[in-house]
């Protein structure tokens, strides 16, 4: 099995830590997401379904990463219907396995 590792942003980290003041299950909710991205990377060999995941493009010569976005992310504390919740954007090195 291939080990994954997560890596944030500085900015990254200041939004969470401010939201999860509104959502406090927001902390187990985004360690379940990483869970998630790791079967799905284990199951799929090293690739992303595209059912669950989009990948964006037309982000320019200086982005030679994959950049995917999942948008319906939602913190399980929060009920407030259909559009509510996050949109995570990632970046993917498959070389290094960081997420």
């Amino acid at each position: 099995m291939i080990n994954y590792q997560f890596e944030t942003t500085k900015k990254f980290d200041n939004e969470f830590f401010k939201l999860i003041k509104k959502c406090p299950s927001l902390e187990n909710d985004f360690e379940r997401l990483k869970n998630v991205i790791v079967a799905d990377l284990s199951f799929n060999e090293n690739k992303f379904p595209k059912s669950k995941y989009k990948r964006l493009s037309g982000l320019g010569d200086k982005v030679t990463l994959p950049v995917f976005k999942i948008k319906k992310f939602r913190c399980s504390k929060i009920k407030k219907g259909n559009r509510s919740g996050f949109r995570i954007i990632f970046i993917f090195n498959p070389k290094m396995n960081i997420i």
